[in-house]
């Protein structure tokens, strides 16, 4: 009978070890993401009959410095010639609004997200960041700085494929706009 005892407490151990081994070592600690709504620009923009278009290309890296603290890259690109176009860029949310005539627009938003839990790239995050680049109106050879400063929350899910999915809001303040909130941002994309 002690015998039985020890082979399921070992048994259970053993297995109950085991389980734990693969969420150490598969712990995400970069992540690529992009807004599935740029697709929509995309199709917009060749299926409209009124000239006006919109090519935005924007995504987020992001590298997890530890459990606590990640660091936020989103690189971003623009060129289109719609009425009004305001876009969110990254996932830390620069945002610019062109109006009019031809424009070219080149960002980038680095920034700093802190989970409260220790969760890594999963979970419940807040963060901010600062928007730095420019909008050059191609018709005119007119420049503007874009420079704004966001603050912003959310969560995220990564999946055990790696397939992740955030969800959050922001406000931000820039030169060139005043003030701007967003309470929808997503993003999707793989974790690794």
């Amino acid at each position: 009978m002690k015998k039985v005892i020890l082979i399921l407490f070992l048994m259970f151990f053993t297995f109950s070890l085991f389980a734990e081994i693969p969420e150490i070592v598969n712990e995400q600690k970069i992540s690529f993401q992009a807004s599935p709504f740029l697709l929509g620009f995309y199709i917009f923009s060749i299926l409209a009959d009124d000239g006006e278009y919109a090519f935005p290309i924007s995504f987020d890296i992001l590298y997890t410095l530890n459990k606590y603290f990640i660091l936020s890259i989103a690189p971003s690109f623009y060129i289109g010639n719609m009425e009004e176009f305001g876009y969110t860029l990254g996932q830390n949310s620069g945002r610019y609004i062109l109006i009019g005539d031809k424009q070219l627009s080149i960002s980038m938003s680095p920034g700093l997200l802190f989970k409260p839990f220790g969760t890594m790239i999963k979970g419940w995050y807040i963060g901010t960041d600062l928007g730095i680049g420019f909008n050059k109106n191609i018709s005119t050879d007119e420049y503007s700085l874009i420079l704004n400063i966001s603050g912003n929350t959310g969560y995220t899910w990564v999946f055990r494929n790696g397939f992740t999915i955030s969800l959050g809001g922001f406000i931000s303040y820039g030169l060139s706009y005043g003030s701007a909130f967003n309470i929808f941002d997503l993003k999707m994309g793989y974790s690794f």
